[in-house]
């Protein structure tokens, strides 16, 4: 009912009667089946082939509305939905999968929920409504009574509404529980902030450091917000120790069942093969390394699909044993050349070698009646002589175990200690997990990422500690656009991911400090890992997405990023969004032979595809073809036409075609945040064309349909270095922001307009201020500058507060004539911001602010600094502000005697204004 897609008759047998003979399971089920058909009508079962599902039309199901609100962006609602824990008080007995997969779906629903309630907490805080963030954080504690982060924010949201008494109250309900229940005492800033309370007299707020975090961070996946040499905080350890105790108590006893899988095989489970071909590490390699080369294994009939997957598996389980390091299997398969024989001797130790392998490794899979019959041969690549020859046999679902004792085999072979493979016993899934998630790896593969999403999260269904299925997962969902799903996902792998081998983690935290902003941690990261393992693909993609994303945002190239994508690619040509960037280079570039021979790689139904496809046609092709792409895209759905409309503004800088196709989502018919959506993008295209009073008729089309973002792109676009505003025309917009409360509604959630949701009230201020210096009343743009640090909100929403202010603090000082305080505070104002807020909002990648300090460095004659900074504007979603940069890029040329570049700036500046 719940799982929304058809789900496999064989699937449901194994949750509810993996004990019984496949003839009586599914005579079990068919009974079943009959039952439900009398009890709810023939059209209550929808069947197709094996698979089977509930009719959504005759049956309806909470949880397939809880997922339909947040889909829509209704958080509100599916709150509401949210009726208590998944099948609460529900079981089956002798069922333990079907158990597992309850324990699983139940904990990822209230996460879901806790996560839904958090965003409203801090919507109703940042729109200073107390009383409903009171609410909403109580409602968090209610879920878990033992959360020290969610018993914090209800006891101070209690003190803001002046209900000092029931914070206390709180405190000691929340102290008591976790004495009755753990013999813990409560977390001390909890046990601080109750102090604090009793000890203020009555009336007075308790009045708090500007600098103090707006909650305690308790969860292990938080821990990346802080600096890499930081001790860890005794509360973290507290609350996450809290947690697991608590969890033992609530879960009944059950003993575990399935094989006994030994020490290395649960280590190669944890593979879940593809994300990990990279070898990651901060753990400073040993003094000699022997590296093995794997090939996939001959494999024939039904074992087929086995030929990848043992060389995955057992290349992640010799990897790191002693001194034994093994070859990127992406490597190996690229020098392959998609050949499906097995390797002879010779030409492994001729690949092997050309990797500086010392050893490599043949094998083969073979059907012995209900078994399979495994073998690996161990070869020196110097001479091609065999060192050891293992073999293992057993049942098709024992492949794990099998796997297990090739490698320790192999290892005991050359005289490295098996103990070694005992540090790996960290992590343990199941077969199923494991085949769901590289069904979820092969979509992955091919840019399919919503199919991969399902299934990595079909993985985790199956095993809720699957760390490498969430990380995973969170790749897939960013490359999806679903970027709250994509840091959930990255925090839940890191929670799980003790459980992994040390060498692994820092994988993980490089990625959630990707996904978070925290680029330079994230940098710091990546660099160790490819310090000790420089072929490590994954680690050089992220360097690469850290750099063309965030560099520009400090004045340097995203191009930059172009070294480790090409190595990436050199590698494994078809690695997710790493041919993305490759693409817009090579448009940027007018590289069409490039540009074409990486489009031939996507599949058509990828859903990124037609936006591809535009960015051609509006780089290279005829008129013709622009009509027939605008054509398809007009058929869209409108994430595509959106995305397109992006790309093509971007990438090519083609704002007329940009325009076109920003023009479709405004058609009647679409979402009023989608058709909102599209006037403000023609908006910002028409205003980088100088054409501001088109562009203020496109603003004043979206202003009925979404009124926050409307007002502060119109701000901004006075702000504009192209713009023609008026002093007075400053005063009417500074009236109108005076006049706006963005508390008075919710706060759209939509694709782009989520970036500003919590920040609504600081854009606000901000652009009060910038308009205040443009008006020279700069006592009255320092009060909206201190205003900026004391708003309330959570860390992140601050940390933005405290950039804007730095950024206010740089334009008041250059209005005054000190460029030299001006370009500190404008160069210092860095906001730390997801990457997907650097593409949708110029506030995040600050796009204002860079023009500026580009301004100073010109005046102050540092020509090179002012064209890098110019230069950012250039590259990315910051489209706004490219003419204007080709102006000053040309004039900075002719200052300097490049004729050339002068011309080559001036055509660019006069082809963008047509």
């Amino acid at each position: 009912a719940g799982s929304r897609r058809p789900v496999s008759r064989d699937r449901i047998i194994g949750l509810l009667w993996e004990e019984a003979d496949t003839e009586r399971a599914r005579k079990l089920l068919s009974e079943s089946l009959y039952v439900i058909r009398k009890a709810l009508g023939d059209e209550a079962l929808i069947a197709s082939g094996d698979d089977v599902r509930l009719n959504p039309d005759v049956v309806w199901c909470d949880v397939v509305e809880f997922h339909a609100a947040l889909e829509r962006k209704d958080v509100a609602a599916a709150v509401d939905i949210y009726g208590g824990p998944f099948l609460d008080g529900f079981f089956v007995s002798d069922a333990p999968e079907f158990e597992k997969w309850v324990d699983g779906v139940r904990d990822t629903l209230a996460r879901t929920r806790a996560d839904a309630l958090s965003s409203l907490a801090a919507a109703a805080d940042s729109a200073g409504d107390l009383a409903g963030a009171a609410a909403w954080w109580r409602k968090l504690a209610e879920q878990d009574p033992y959360n020290a982060t969610y018993a914090l924010g209800l006891i101070r949201a209690l003190e803001r509404t002046g209900e000092r008494a029931a914070g206390l109250q709180h405190a000691r309900i929340h102290a008591a529980l976790l004495r009755s229940e753990f013999d813990a005492d409560p977390d001390p800033a909890i046990a601080a902030l109750a102090q604090q309370l009793k000890d203020a007299p009555a009336g007075v707020p308790v009045v708090r450091r500007r600098d103090a975090p707006a909650g305690t961070v308790t969860d292990a996946a938080a821990e990346v917000r802080k600096p890499i040499d930081a001790p860890r905080a005794s509360i973290a350890e507290d609350d996450v120790a809290l947690k697991r105790l608590q969890s033992l108590i609530s879960a009944p006893s059950r003993p575990r069942r399935g094989l006994a899988v030994s020490v290395a095989a649960i280590v190669v489970i944890a593979a879940a093969f593809a994300f990990y071909r990279s070898r990651g590490s901060v753990t400073p390699a040993p003094a000699r390394v022997s590296f093995v080369a794997v090939f996939p294994f001959g494999a024939r009939g039904a074992n087929a699909d086995l030929r990848e997957d043992l060389m995955e598996l057992l290349s992640w389980n010799l990897d790191g044993a002693g001194d034994l390091r093994t070859v990127d299997s992406h490597a190996l398969l690229a020098a392959l050349s998609g050949e499906k024989t097995v390797v002879a001797p010779a030409r492994g130790a001729t690949i092997a070698n050309s990797y500086d392998a010392e050893f490599f490794v043949i094998g083969d899979v073979i059907p012995v009646g209900q078994q399979v019959h495994i073998r690996a041969t161990l070869y020196r690549s110097a001479d091609g002589a065999v060192v050891k020859t293992a073999a293992a046999r057993g049942s098709a679902d024992s492949v794990f175990v099998l796997v297990d004792s090739i490698a320790m085999q192999l290892v005991a072979a050359r005289g490295v200690s098996p103990d070694d493979l005992t540090r790996l016993a960290a992590l343990m899934t199941s077969y199923p997990a494991y085949k769901a998630y590289m069904e979820g790896e092969r979509s992955y593969r091919a840019g399919r990422y919503e199919e991969a999403a399902g299934s990595f999260s079909h993985a985790i269904a199956i095993d809720p500690t699957f760390a490498l299925a969430d990380y995973r997962l969170s790749a897939a969902s960013e490359w999806s656009f679903d970027f709250g799903g994509a840091r959930r996902a990255a925090a839940r792998a890191l929670e799980n991911s003790e459980r992994l081998p040390e060498r692994y983690r820092p994988l993980l935290r490089a990625w959630l400090y990707f996904l978070n902003g925290n680029a330079e941690a994230g940098q710091r990261e990546y660099s160790a890992i490819l310090t000790n393992y420089p072929s490590d693909i994954e680690a050089r993609s992220g360097i690469g997405e850290i750099l063309v994303h965030f560099n520009p945002t400090l004045g340097l190239s995203g191009n930059q990023a172009r070294a480790a994508f090409e190595r990436v690619l050199a590698i494994a040509p078809a690695t997710g969004e790493t041919r993305y960037h490759a693409m817009e280079f090579a448009a940027r570039d007018g590289n069409k032979l490039r540009f074409d021979s990486l489009l031939a790689t996507l599949e058509p139904d990828n859903r990124q595809y037609l936006a591809w496809r535009a960015v051609r046609a509006y780089t290279w092709g005829t008129a013709a073809h622009q009509a027939a792409t605008l054509q398809k895209l007009a058929g869209a759905e409108e994430l595509q036409i959106g995305v397109a409309a992006g790309r093509v503004a971007a990438h090519t800088h083609n704002l007329n075609g940009a325009f076109t196709i920003a023009r479709e989502l405004t058609r009647a018919g679409r979402t009023d945040d989608w058709r909102a959506g599209g006037h403000l993008i023609s908006a910002e295209i028409l205003m980088a064309r100088g054409r501001q009073l088109e562009a203020e008729r496109e603003i004043a089309a979206a202003a009925p349909l979404e009124q926050d973002w409307t007002i502060e792109l119109e701000s901004l676009i006075l702000l504009h270095p192209l713009s023609i505003a008026t002093a007075d025309d400053l005063r009417r917009q500074q009236a109108k922001l005076l006049t706006w409360n963005p508390g008075s509604h919710t706060p759209s959630m939509a694709f782009f307009f989520g970036a500003h949701a919590a920040e609504h009230a600081r854009l606000r201020a901000y652009l009060l201020g910038l308009i205040s210096t443009r008006l020279q009343d700069y006592k009255g743009a320092d009060e909206y500058r201190r205003s900026l640090e004391q708003l309330s909100g959570t860390t992140e929403s601050q940390q933005f507060g405290v950039a804007l202010s730095q950024s206010l603090a740089g334009h008041i000082a250059l209005a005054k004539g000190d460029t030299t305080q001006a370009l500190e505070r404008l160069t210092g104002a860095t906001v730390e911001a997801p990457p997907e807020f650097l593409a949708l909002s110029p506030f995040y990648s600050r796009a204002h602010d860079r023009f500026v300090i580009g301004d100073i460095n010109a005046a102050l004659g540092r020509t090179k600094e002012a064209q890098r900074w110019y230069e950012s504007l250039l590259e990315g979603y910051d489209f706004m502000y490219a003419a204007a940069a080709h102006d000053r890029l040309a004039m900075l040329a002719a200052r300097t005697g490049d004729a050339e570049g002068a011309r080559i700036h001036a055509a660019k500046f006069a082809e963008l204004r047509k």
